[in-house]
């Protein structure tokens, strides 16, 4: 009985398979796939009253790594502090979780933020502490908070955070010349 179960399962992920690449193949408009964001069966905690203080401790946390490892502190900037929380409410009013760049690749860019920006997205972490150790703990998150390769070239560094839900959290790093 368990492998006709795992068979038809596997048959049924073919026949999607097919049909999103069939569908790709008869538009020429790009389409979006959105994955529904596994709560675990949680429920969120309750985000703090004071949602930018805590959006604000992960920016003090995130500078304190960056210059303990060599790269100038980002400042907190207006416009990417108002495009993480967007999308932040955006994966959680959407039932999703995924980068900016794979629904629309000029998310920062249509806040104002033109130089455009790295995101590292997480969920499930209830504390700024938390949510920053895990991007730490992952290569390419922490590829992210450590990015200052043009430091050396008068650029500076934006910071941008939202959290919705109390878990879903987005961290913008722009640069630019000033």
């Amino acid at each position: 009985m368990l492998h006709i179960r795992t068979a038809l399962l596997a048959l049924v992920a073919l026949l999607a398979l097919s049909v999103a690449s069939t569908r790709a193949q008869s538009t020429s408009q790009p389409y979006a796939v959105y994955l529904p964001m596994a709560m675990d069966g949680r429920t969120a905690t309750q985000p703090p009253a004071d949602t930018l203080a805590f959006r604000r401790e992960v920016i003090r946390l995130v500078n304190e790594y960056r210059t303990a490892n060599g790269c100038p502190a980002g400042a907190e900037n207006a416009i990417l502090m108002d495009a993480t929380q967007a999308w932040s409410d955006y994966m959680l009013a959407n039932n999703f979780y995924d980068h900016s760049s794979m629904v629309d690749p000029r998310w920062y860019k249509n806040y104002g933020y033109e130089p455009g920006a790295q995101e590292n997205i997480g969920l499930g972490y209830e504390t700024p502490q938390a949510v920053v150790d895990g991007w730490k703990n992952s290569p390419n998150h922490n590829r992210t908070l450590l990015w200052c390769y043009y430091a050396n070239q008068g650029y500076v560094y934006d910071l941008g955070v939202g959290v919705s839900g109390g878990r879903l959290w987005t961290l913008a790093l722009g640069e630019h010349l000033p």
